[in-house]
């Protein structure tokens, strides 16, 4: 499986069609990401890999667009709002 990711990367080279790499670096419970999960986001929004579920995958696509747009770079962090510091009052 890891081949098909590497395959289909260089595949999007070869045609240069532009694309984001996400990659988990840190996990938390409850997520179901692992460390080192990777996904290829295509500009048309299409994620192929596995980054966490349904309330990671929006905010990664997202950030893959505004990474496409600027050729910037994204570090973010996916965790409750009471983690974070900012918790509802």
């Amino acid at each position: 499986m890891q081949n098909d990711f590497y395959d289909k990367v260089q595949s999007l080279r070869n045609t240069e069609h532009p694309f984001v790499i996400a990659t988990v670096v840190r996990a938390e419970k409850p997520t179901s990401a692992k460390v080192g999960a990777k996904a290829i986001i295509t500009e048309d929004g299409i994620l192929s890999g596995w980054i966490g579920g349904s309330c990671a995958e929006p905010t990664v696509k997202r950030e893959a667009r505004k990474a496409l747009l600027d050729g910037q770079p994204r570090f973010i962090r996916l965790c409750p709002s009471e983690k974070l510091g900012t918790a509802p009052q």
